[in-house]
């Protein structure tokens, strides 16, 4: 396992997948826009596949994650059957979400990246507040994900970065870490 701060995957070896993991706000879809510019992969975005499968077309309703998720998982599984690089543009901010990926990239012998993309709690909540907040009248749902939400995920991805390593990532890149969260090369003052 590699753990490097700050520094993006430039490229990807055949049969690899990427997860991002991140709040809502976090810049994970940004991430993964200038990473294609330079990699070809296939993507993998929980948003654009929940907006596919809702009957309202909403990237927010939820409703339909199951489906959503087990259809990004078959694409996964394509990709890395025939040495493609994935890069899955979702929160993952659960342990259970990470370990269908790592199980799916296991299968395949495939290698795992763990982009994780964690800015101070305050830049998420602002890069959400400039999101859509109107509610579908069909799924009830906005775009803007409510800010207990962020910060519960902010939270429960910072008390997971000191295990990440043992849930099987081949490498860790870590982005935009709030100034409380020493990175490996960093010493106490």
């Amino acid at each position: 396992m590699t753990l490097t701060p700050a520094t993006p995957p430039g490229s990807a070896p055949a049969g690899t997948l990427i997860a991002t993991i991140g709040p809502p706000g976090a810049g994970k879809t940004t991430w993964r826009r200038q990473f294609l510019a330079t990699t070809p992969a296939t993507v993998v975005s929980l948003d654009e596949l929940r907006a596919r499968f809702s009957p309202c077309g909403c990237s927010a309703d939820h409703s339909v994650n199951q489906v959503a998720t087990a259809h990004g998982l078959r694409i996964t599984h394509q990709a890395l059957q025939t040495g493609g690089t994935v890069v899955w543009d979702t929160t993952a901010a659960s342990y259970p979400a990470r370990a269908s990926m790592l199980a799916c990239a296991a299968a395949h012998h495939a290698r795992t990246i763990a982009v994780v993309i964690l800015p101070p709690l305050i830049h998420a909540l602002r890069r959400n507040a400039r999101r859509d907040n109107r509610t579908c009248r069909t799924c009830a749902r906005a775009r803007r994900v409510p800010d207990h939400r962020i910060w519960a995920m902010h939270t429960h991805i910072t008390a997971a970065l000191p295990a990440l390593h043992r849930e099987g990532w081949h490498e860790i890149h870590l982005h935009d870490l709030p100034p409380y969260i020493r990175q490996p090369n960093q010493h106490a003052a």
